[in-house]
């Protein structure tokens, strides 16, 4: 239903607060503040569970972390309404307009100016940098919000508020503000030099507002504050710009900055586009003489090693729409200090953007180095070139230098390259390196000399033999990418789609030259429409083709990928394809070792080799390969043979059943597991097994579905059957449903009666938890059918279940008569687990019928069994259910006791499905015991389970739901709802 009532407006510049009809609520504990925040900078998006808890909690969150986010979006919910904070299927939404929060409103308003102030309309300019100015005048941002979210966007909005001052004050000098309004400017910047000391365009904006409001010698000393801290820690002086402004300051101190707008393309050396520019001088009526350009620099004294030959400037164009990398900037240009190693390697996937950087360092450089700048394009990784040769590279380097002909031998040409350079300030950039080997002979002897090598290679023998500084380049962030694409694009373009551009970045892997090439098709209209790109990159077959701009390899994704994986050697080219012929997310040493039928070892060393060539890279532990690099891989994987690429396949799928059989403390099923080919881990416990299978069941059930359609029908349903409990407590029931009918299928085409009985019999508690108690009795009797006169032990789980599912049905006499019959059988058998499991069903039947005491007494004899056996998700299920006796017996503390105990069990297991039920059970507690004076809490912890029961997609969430309606019913309602 459409809201009615106005959204809450959201204040996060300053403290967080938010402001509904009723005035402002309280946000709740710091933790649940960041939530509110990391929903509130993506108003209208979905944001994931995983992105949440990593922006809250950052690495090494505990596992309770995805529990109390729930909690603390439950808290959210209670004071915005519930309606304001949605659930997704994969995360939550906050559904309010970008002009409800402040922080979204300063960026509206910034990016008009910016518009405004690139079509020289300064009016326009100044009225939207006030209007955002204004909302934020203390500069403070989320105080007191904790987490590496929050961290992150402190530093961003604050770098967007000073960038918006500095913009502010040359709007203003471009517009001939007066002495007074420059005066505030200044003071205004003034406050942020501390945090910026090396920022340029802060400090000539300052100086430009101090000289203009008559404080001439204060501006000086800007620059000569400037000076010293650009020399004394990165061992640079200012840029060309900033000494032409000291310059002019200089030349006619009582002169103000002339009134003009800045140029739309300032030197690239000093700042990015929309810095301040005091422009030509004017002369004022009765006043002073204008300020004079600078004084032209004198040449260099000629030297007799280049003798007539021009100073080498050999660096490609700089980039005029440089994006986002601050920080590894600042680490390159303090690598070509005094103090620094005089070497540094920019490494990175193609594609990453790291000439891009290694150009724009040289350029913000080339005054440091005054014998000039020489470059090199090694074609590491050209396809239509082989690698330059160092003799070759050397030659090209001294004819920078003007020496035209050289020594034939290599070491000659080496010391004569290094002889020429000696005590010269010379900037090198060796670009597009294919190894240590070819660059090591080309690095000069000479301490004045500073050289960028980039690389898709690590390049660790440089770091080893030579003291080199590396400086890795990873894939943009959301910010940056956005960034990129609004330079692209436009800010009005982005911001009218912002959800496609958002999932742009995902296709592209946030990958500047894929964002690029796409940002390219959409501006020459074969995308037409950012959307309409999306959609062109969503199919997976045909997205490099999309990214291809028809222009040779090095106008393509394709063709940048293909000089990577041209690069590697046979058996580091087949892990990489058979990693990518299989619907794996993500891999890990032993899977890796199945699959590719190695050694741990070896597997070890073949993943590392893939990371250094930047086809893959390590997160969570595990090694991850992005989808544009998956999808060159796969086009290539039809090197290897079907036979082999399917053999590959069943080695891992059979190492998971083996894995999993290892580990499981119960017997699931009668079969004989595959023997293992491969290393086993051995987990300590069932919680460790729930954690692993969680990991990996994103690849899991990939492979399930592609191993029944290639006729793996026995490792198929095996693996089924062993991942009951994962999906039992962990997992969602439709994904678990659909699973199980695979497996379904394969055990019906192999004929196993027994196998089919099992898997229909996990399909009635998948179709229970799911509401479908009819489908669940069907399925049941089918497998009861299946085992007509069998004795086996796994009939005591099938007529236990039955018993159940009769339960819920309200038929309690054939429920009872069935779980007496499952107990009997289970305690004949002397089978442990499902003495255990029928146990529970009985006590959680004989609690329905209110016969609190029977329920108890098979309750806490189940339980012994199950805390010494180790059934862990079955005794956290008997906690709950001795819970809700507890309670029906008037024991209130012994049932909190008992919900408290599976909450913690829960938490250690990461078992959500009885989580919510815990949950649901202290609210029923509470409401009974309470009364009104518990309803907030009652309310609180059932609101935390409805969150529980709507993720795996619980049929409880009704139960729930209905019990929030009516919090007010009396003790014995509440005790029996649900």
């Amino acid at each position: 239903m459409p809201r009615t009532s106005a959204p809450p407006r959201l204040r996060l510049l300053g403290t967080p607060s938010a402001l509904v009809a009723d005035g402002e609520v309280d946000l709740g504990a710091p933790k649940q503040r960041a939530v509110l925040v990391a929903l509130a900078l993506r108003a209208g998006q979905a944001v994931g569970h995983d992105t949440l808890v990593d922006g809250t909690w950052g690495e090494g969150a505990p596992a309770s972390a995805r529990g109390s986010l729930h909690t603390y979006v439950s808290g959210l919910r209670r004071v915005l309404g519930p309606d304001v904070l949605r659930s997704t299927p994969t995360g939550y939404l906050l559904d309010v307009p970008a002009a409800a929060v402040d922080a979204l409103v300063v960026e509206q308003h910034a990016r008009r100016a910016r518009e405004a102030h690139e079509a020289s309309d300064l009016h326009a300019a100044l009225s939207a940098l006030d209007a955002a100015l204004d909302l934020w005048p203390s500069g403070d941002v989320l105080l007191g919000v904790p987490g590496p979210f929050a961290a992150d966007q402190r530093t961003r909005l604050a770098g967007l508020r000073v960038r918006m001052l500095v913009e502010r004050t040359e709007v203003a000098v471009a517009a001939g503000a007066d002495p007074a309004s420059l005066a505030d400017a200044a003071d205004r910047l003034a406050a942020e030099v501390a945090g910026h000391p090396y920022d340029e365009r802060l400090r000539c904006a300052l100086m430009a507002a101090l000289h203009g409001s008559g404080r001439t010698a204060a501006a000086l000393a800007q620059y000569d504050d400037l000076r010293r801290a650009l020399r004394g820690e990165l061992g640079i002086d200012p840029g060309a710009a900033t000494r032409a402004l000291h310059a002019r300051i200089l030349a006619d101190p009582r002169e103000r900055p002339a009134a003009r707008p800045a140029p739309a393309h300032p030197a690239a050396s000093t700042w990015p586009p929309g810095s301040l520019s005091l422009g030509a001088p004017r002369t004022a009526p009765d006043g002073p003489a204008p300020i004079p350009p600078p004084r032209p620099r004198p040449a260099p004294p000629p030297r007799p090693a280049v003798d007539a030959h021009v100073l080498p400037a050999q660096l490609p164009p700089d980039l005029t729409a440089f994006v986002g990398r601050a920080r590894e900037l600042v680490e390159v240009l303090r690598a070509a200090g005094p103090d620094g190693p005089r070497v540094v390697t920019v490494v990175g996937v193609g594609g990453v953007g790291k000439t891009t950087l290694a150009v724009r360092a040289g350029h913000m450089l080339r005054d440091r180095f005054a014998d000039g700048q020489l470059y090199v394009n090694l074609r590491g990784f050209d396809p239509r070139h082989p690698p330059v040769d160092p003799t070759a590279a050397l030659r090209q380097l001294l004819a920078g230098l003007g020496v035209l002909s050289a020594p034939q031998q290599h070491d000659e040409v080496v010391a004569l390259w290094r002889s020429m350079v000696a005590d010269r300030r010379l900037l090198v950039v060796l670009d597009n390196a294919a190894s240590t080997e070819q660059v090591e002979d080309l690095l000069p002897g000479s301490a004045s000399c500073f050289v960028v090598v980039t690389s898709r290679e690590r390049l660790g023998g440089l770091a080893v033999r030579h003291g080199a500084r590396s400086v890795r380049l990873a894939r943009f962030g959301p910010a940056e990418a956005r960034e990129l694409l609004e330079g692209a694009l436009g800010a009005d373009l982005v911001a009218r789609e912002t959800h496609a551009a958002g999932r742009l970045v995902e296709l592209c892997d946030a990958l500047p030259f894929a964002l690029r090439i796409a940002a390219e098709q959409v501006h020459t209209g074969r995308g037409s429409t950012i959307g309409a790109m999306v959609t062109r990159l969503e199919d997976s077959r045909h997205r490099l083709d999309a990214l291809d701009l028809d222009d040779g390899p090095s106008a393509s994704v394709r063709g940048v990928l293909a000089t990577s994986t041209a690069a590697l050697d046979p058996e580091q080219l087949r892990t990489l394809c058979l990693l990518a012929a299989l619907p794996c997310q993500s891999t890990t040493v032993r899977a890796t070792a199945a699959l590719v039928d190695v050694e741990p070892e070896r597997a070890v060393r073949l993943l590392t080799d893939l990371c250094e060539h930047h086809l893959l890279e390590v997160a969570d532990g595990r090694y991850v390969m992005h989808d544009l690099t998956r999808a060159h891989a796969a086009e290539i994987a039809g090197r290897i043979p079907d036979d082999e690429r399917a053999a590959a396949r069943r080695r891992l799928l059979t190492w998971y059943v083996c894995v999993l059989a290892a580990n499981t403390h119960h017997r699931l099923l009668q079969f004989e597991p595959p023997t293992p080919r491969h290393e086993v881990p051995a987990l300590p416990d069932g919680a460790a097994l729930l954690r692993w299978t969680l990991a990996e069941l994103a690849n899991l059930t990939a492979l399930l579905h592609e191993g029944h359609a290639h006729g793996d029908h026995e490792l198929v349903w095996q693996a089924v059957v062993l991942m009951f409990e994962t999906y039992y407590a962990a997992a969602g029931s439709t994904e678990w449903l659909a699973v199980l009918r695979v497996a379904a299928r394969s055990a019906r085409a192999l004929g196993d009666t027994r196998a089919l009985a099992v898997l229909l019999n996990h399909e009635s508690v998948a179709c229970s938890r799911l509401g479908r108690n009819d489908a669940a009795v069907a399925r049941l009797r089918e497998a009861l059918d299946l085992l007509d006169g069998d004795r086996w032990w796994y009939r005591v789980s099938v007529v236990s279940n039955l018993a159940s599912t009769l339960r819920e049905a309200k038929e309690y006499d054939a429920a009872l008569a069935a779980a007496h019959d499952g107990h009997a059988l289970a305690v004949e058998l002397g089978d442990g687990y499902y003495q255990v499991a029928s146990g529970d069903v009985l006590c959680e039947l004989y609690a329905e019928l209110g016969d609190w005491r029977a329920a108890a007494l098979h309750g806490e004899r189940a339980l012994a069994v199950a805390q010494a056996e180790g059934h862990q998700v079955l005794e956290a299920n008997l906690l709950v259910n001795l819970g809700v006796a507890a309670a029906g017996l008037g024991q209130h503390d012994a049932a909190q006791d008992r919900f408290s105990q599976a909450l913690a069990l829960c938490a250690q297991l990461g078992d959500r499905y009885h989580e919510g039920l815990a949950l649901f059970g202290l609210a029923r507690l509470r409401a009974a015991r309470d009364g009104p004076a518990g309803e907030a809490a009652a309310r609180r912890d059932a609101q935390a389970a409805m969150d529980r029961f709507r993720q795996l997609g619980a049929e409880e969430a009704g139960s729930v739901a209905i019990f929030l309606a009516g919090l007010s019913v009396g003790v014995d309602d509440v005790l029996r709802h649900g």
